[in-house]
């Protein structure tokens, strides 16, 4: 079982760092993977960083990045996206897509 609790983050994207919270329990040994994705095809420059979480890690893909734990538990993990936003455009919806795998 892999389920998402929490993903907590601004409704709208704005200019500087935007602060996601996403909460995930599971009972699966091998751990899960959330890919991480933009629905918006004309924003650029989408940086991605863990800012907190035990036991996870994050790495680029094409499609945007991948975030894997190693094994079950309880996962809390701070992100931070940045995205070169031109100040005339925003605000913007919340641009970000999680979706959860298990490995």
């Amino acid at each position: 079982m892999v389920r998402l609790q929490e993903d907590s983050h601004p409704l709208e994207l704005a200019p500087g760092i935007a602060k996601q919270k996403l909460v995930i329990q599971t009972n699966l040994k091998q751990g899960f993977c959330a890919a991480l994705s933009v629905d918006n095809n004309d924003l650029t420059g989408w940086q991605l960083r863990v800012a907190a979480g035990d036991g996870v890690w994050l790495q680029s893909t094409h499609e945007g990045y991948r975030l894997c734990s190693k094994g079950p538990g309880h996962h809390t993990v701070h992100l931070e996206h940045q995205f070169d936003i031109d100040p005339a455009v925003t605000p913007r919806p919340w641009p970000v897509r999680t979706e959860l795998a298990s490995i």
